[in-house]
């Protein structure tokens, strides 16, 4: 059979060779192509440019701290060991919020990380711009419309009232009595990454289960672009080189993987794991310690304010407000107060905050009017894991022997 003759666009035109992306994973086939990867100092003044455009776009406000209680920094102990240990520092009392240092309702804010801080995952993290990130507090104003913080409270109570099962864990006493949903994936006392147990369809209802979904895909589609957009800015090496991996990590290890492959909606794009939700705050002092020190909590607390429809909407989506229809804020108080910094910092609709929860003891202060508080998370077993598995060249699942390695 004759060749078939070839057109003149595919004569002239031949087909172009594949560029790789110009990062830090280099592909092994690299050197055979004309293209300069950026070297590691230039990656380094890139994130540094991008950072400085980012905070001059949003107007942001750098705040050093002008006293940091580094007593109350280090690893993991009992609930009563930290109560003592603040009691022991400022009185049977505990500190007086009103002496903390009272940042502004409006605007974006970051409080600059202290210099002693140091990463606890060594491994594949060469940029000093990673871990620590360089601001320990941050609030990013105008983020979540008033349209999008209405469906999330919509969803939250669609979820309510579908007969969900809340499954309450003893050991979240020590934020506050009342109960958080968590939802999502996380690795609690386990070695591999799991569904939360109000996640697992097994426990719930096909209508509260549908419910759980919905609400999760209310998350994705309000709050995870703009989690994303910031570690794109402030956590660029883990941005461009680990999010899709420690997302196909949960994929591939979760003990529950069949549900998890047919829930699309439970799939964060490795920017965070799992979230939790409540009405009203933590009003007690705590440290997250499910959470990974290295990695941000973002709280995005929301009105919960449901109307019939979307009608009064259409003119308020993109007008940011700190004021609702009547002329009023939508919640008093409910303010984020860090201990070691002694920094409060206002949390009002349409605002993210970002903090690192598992170093930082913090609380809520008391809140009038309704209030609800998405906190989204990285469990820091779950993540520890990944980065193992990461280094170990993404092996197959992996049994409970293989994860020796007390995190």
């Amino acid at each position: 059979m004759p060749n078939k003759k070839k057109t003149f666009r595919e004569q002239d035109f031949p087909p172009k060779p594949e560029v790789p992306l110009a990062h830090n994973r280099v592909p092994e086939d690299a050197t055979k192509s004309n293209y300069r990867f950026r070297t590691h100092s230039e990656n380094i003044e890139r994130a540094k440019k991008n950072q400085t455009r980012f905070i001059e776009r949003k107007n942001a406000v750098e705040i050093t701290c002008e006293q940091y209680e580094d007593r109350l920094d280090g690893g993991k102990i009992s609930t009563d060991e930290l109560q003592n240990l603040i009691a022991e520092i400022y009185g049977k009392n505990g500190p007086n919020i009103e002496t903390f240092t009272m940042i502004p309702q409006v605007g974006t804010v970051f409080i600059k990380t202290p210099s002693d801080w140091k990463p606890e995952h060594l491994l594949e993290f060469p940029s000093p711009l990673e871990f620590p990130s360089p601001y320990m507090i941050g609030r990013l104003d105008q983020q979540i419309p008033r349209l999008g913080r209405r469906q999330l409270a919509r969803a939250f109570m669609h979820l309510i009232n579908s007969g969900f099962k809340h499954q309450p864990c003893a050991r979240d006493a020590h934020r506050d009595l009342n109960p958080a949903i968590h939802l999502g994936t996380w690795g609690r006392y386990s070695l591999f990454a799991r569904l939360t147990g109000e996640t697992d369809m097994n426990k719930q209802t096909p209508e509260a289960m549908a419910a759980v979904l919905n609400l999760c895909a209310m998350v994705g589609k309000w709050i995870v672009p703009k989690v994303r957009a910031w570690v794109k800015v402030f956590m660029p090496e883990l941005a461009v080189r680990f999010l899709r991996e420690i997302q196909e990590y949960i994929s591939v290890n979760i003990v529950q993987i069949d549900q998890y492959s047919a829930q699309l909606e439970l799939n964060m794009g490795g920017v965070f794991m799992a979230f939790a939700v409540k009405i009203g705050g933590s009003h007690i002092w705590h440290k997250d310690w499910h959470d990974h020190p290295d990695y941000p909590a973002f709280v995005i607390p929301v009105e919960n304010d449901t109307p019939e429809n979307d009608d009064d909407l259409e003119d308020s989506d993109g007008k940011w407000t700190l004021l609702d229809d009547e002329g009023e804020h939508a919640w008093e108080g409910g303010d984020f107060c860090a201990l070691q910094p002694h920094m409060r910092i206002p949390v009002r609709p349409g605002q993210i905050l970002i903090a690192f929860t598992r170093r930082l003891v913090h609380c809520a202060t008391p809140e009038q009017g309704d209030r609800l508080v998405f906190t989204c998370f990285m469990d820091r077993v779950v993540l520890n894991n990944a980065l193992d598995w990461i280094r170990d060249g993404k092996p197959a699942r992996k049994s409970a022997e293989a994860y020796e390695r007390k995190h």
